[in-house]
């Protein structure tokens, strides 16, 4: 699944590169949009509903599992254009742990 969200971008190209927005949402995918957008730009609007890293480090999962999706959550961020969350309390993790203002 992870390797599909890495070549995704590649394999559909065409596609991509005539979109004005991509939107992504939590968890492996994330990578797919993110290259997306640093491949054919647009606008990128990352949604929230369900915060992985926020749940993985509620189960207490071992940080080398845990840092490569804070690492897509955080580089997700910093490129959105948009950042929507679906609760309060997720905005405020956002906010304290990848810096969404």
């Amino acid at each position: 699944m992870l390797l599909y969200s890495l070549i995704g971008p590649a394999i559909h190209w065409r596609i991509l590169r005539g979109l004005d927005e991509v939107r992504m949402h939590n968890g492996p995918a994330a990578w797919t949009a993110v290259i997306a957008r640093i491949l054919f730009g647009g606008q990128l609007v990352a949604r929230f509903g369900f915060i992985w890293s926020w749940d993985m480090i509620r189960r207490g999962v071992p940080l080398w599992k845990l840092l490569p999706v804070l690492a897509s959550e955080w580089i997700a961020c910093r490129l959105a254009d948009r950042v929507e969350v679906s609760a309060a309390s997720q905005a405020a993790y956002l906010k304290a742990v990848h810096g969404v203002v």
